[in-house]
């Protein structure tokens, strides 16, 4: 028995969402998901003041960006899942609105589809599969059982 789910092809990406109020001199980039929720570990790199700026990650407040001048763009990536830096344009804020905020949506990251898994009985309630290149390079090669619950 060969195991096929449907491709998993929803890329995650970043989208400008809003300014909010910032203090302080700099620029806040901060990254929310889709619930609304800020999300640490974001990498960032900016381009203001006429040069790009490898910054940093975001932490729970989001990350500044020591620039005198505002970001004309912002590149956000998750390196630690291999998600290259995404790079968008943003609009100059207003007033104390130095506050960038960024939405996160995940697609399908992390969703592994089953391709060509095969699969074998082993008795009428248990089939059996062997990892290979499995995302936890531990369990490669290991076996993993469905049982079907017994009433």
């Amino acid at each position: 028995m060969v195991l096929d789910s449907p491709p998993f092809d929803k890329a995650p990406t970043f989208t400008f969402k809003r300014f909010e109020p910032a203090e302080g001199d700099g620029f806040d980039i901060a990254v929310v998901n889709t619930a609304g929720n800020r999300i640490n570990g974001i990498n960032v790199r900016a381009t203001c003041d006429g040069r790009a700026v490898e910054v940093g990650v975001t932490g729970v407040g989001g990350y500044k960006v020591d620039c005198a001048s505002a970001p004309t763009e912002v590149a956000l990536g998750l390196e630690m899942f291999g998600l290259a830096y995404q790079a968008l344009k943003v609009p100059s804020p207003a007033g104390a609105d130095k506050g960038y905020v960024f939405e996160f949506d995940p697609g399908d990251l992390g969703a592994k589809k089953f391709a060509g898994t095969h699969l074998r009985r082993e008795g009428p309630d248990s089939l059996v599969m062997t990892y290979a290149n499995p995302a936890i390079r531990e369990l490669n090669g290991k076996t993993f059982t469905f049982e079907r619950e017994r009433e």
